[in-house]
């Protein structure tokens, strides 16, 4: 099944078997974890050796699908992103791992300590990227210091920290789907308005809940996403359907 609007399309379809000749200027995504997390269709327990290959394999085929002054963003957990990453800077640019630092209820299993940290693996295709740096800026931590005052009423602001402290959406959260594993929209947003120019192309081939679709035309950017599950599919395509221009 594939959805084509003028500013969007989404395929009901397996990433590993799709192609394109598209270049995008932001590659973002949020893959499976390897973790036998219960998806609807998708069996998330492949041997370690053989996720790693799979993902690997995959981002190094996505160089090519960048524009040279394009990014990728892959989110992952840092043991797994540790490894990821020393085979991506043999090929991609590297720029930056973005920890994203959550609460979280969830049980640690057999771990001593509970889970509350993801990473973004920061990549580009050249060292001419692009990259809005207004969009990257934090808040001092002490406002009322005479001189950060000073700094403040000419409109100044430090550059963010490497960790970015947001809420997972919880499922009393308002902008929460049917999908078990959504991620928070004003940190997806971050990221387009950083990574990726106005009326730029976006390409998210783990689409999920459409998360990214929707932070990429809400925000006047194009968007082509990809979603094997059929019900998560149906989810990405109704929630699109409000940016269709």
């Amino acid at each position: 099944m594939t959805t084509l609007i003028k500013n969007y399309k989404i395929f009901n379809t397996n990433c590993y078997i799709y192609n394109t000749t598209e270049k995008f200027n932001l590659i973002l995504t949020d893959p499976p974890y390897n973790i036998n997390y219960n998806y609807n269709s998708y069996k998330d327990n492949l041997e370690w050796s053989d996720y790693y290959n799979q993902q690997i394999n995959y981002l190094l085929q996505l160089y090519n699908s960048l524009l040279d002054s394009g990014n990728l963003l892959y989110l992952n957990y840092p043991e797994t992103n540790s490894i990821i990453w020393t085979h991506l800077i043999k090929k991609y640019n590297p720029i930056k791992q973005i920890f994203w630092v959550y609460h979280s209820h969830s049980p640690s299993g057999k771990a001593p300590l509970r889970r509350g940290i993801r990473s973004w693996l920061w990549l580009s295709k050249t060292s001419n990227y692009y990259c809005d740096i207004l969009y990257l800026k934090g808040e001092y931590r002490n406002p009322t210091d005479r001189r950060v005052k000073k700094l403040i009423e000419q409109g100044r602001k430090p550059i963010d920290y490497d960790w970015w402290n947001m809420e997972q959406v919880k499922n009393v959260s308002k902008e929460k789907t049917a999908h078990p594993c959504q991620l928070p929209l004003s940190m997806i947003e971050r990221i387009i308005y950083a990574c990726c120019p106005k009326e730029g192309l976006v390409f998210d081939p783990f689409m999920g809940s459409g998360t990214t679709g929707e932070a990429a035309l809400k925000n006047n950017r194009q968007f082509i996403g990809l979603e094997q599950d059929k019900d998560y599919f149906e989810i990405c395509k109704k929630r699109l359907s409000l940016y269709e221009n």
